[in-house]
């Protein structure tokens, strides 16, 4: 089998140098056709948020729906970030339970759809 095994070898590298070098080139695909449309959406100049779309330097409350609802205690802004002389946009939240007032009062409460607790009869945040 020795013997055959090189005559095997310089039969096959004939048949692909004399069939054009088919069998080694890469299959050359057609570059895709870019709709009108898809372009605009390279340039951002507004944040996808889950179905919402928001413009640059815009802040809002996240609201993840069910069961999770509206984050009071969280803000979301949309950010400029440059790369490469382009400029992208990004969402950038943040958790501003930390960032309360401390009430002057002795028993705070919590009012429905605020972050920060607050003294009975003030309704800051």
């Amino acid at each position: 089998m020795g013997p055959y095994r090189a005559l095997y070898a310089l039969v096959a590298l004939w048949a692909v140098l004399h069939s054009g070098g088919a069998a080694v080139r890469k299959k050359v695909r057609p570059p895709l056709v870019e709709e009108e449309g898809r372009r605009k959406l390279n340039k951002q100049t507004h944040c996808q948020f889950g179905n919402h779309t928001y413009e640059l330097e815009e802040r809002w409350r996240p609201d993840l729906g069910p069961p999770f609802g509206m984050l009071y205690c969280m803000r979301c802004e949309c950010i400029p970030v440059q790369r490469k002389r382009r400029i992208l946009s990004r969402v950038r939240c943040k958790n501003i339970k930390n960032d309360c007032p401390k009430p002057g009062c002795e028993d705070p409460v919590l009012l429905p759809q605020r972050c920060c607790k607050t003294c009975p009869g003030e309704g800051q945040f």
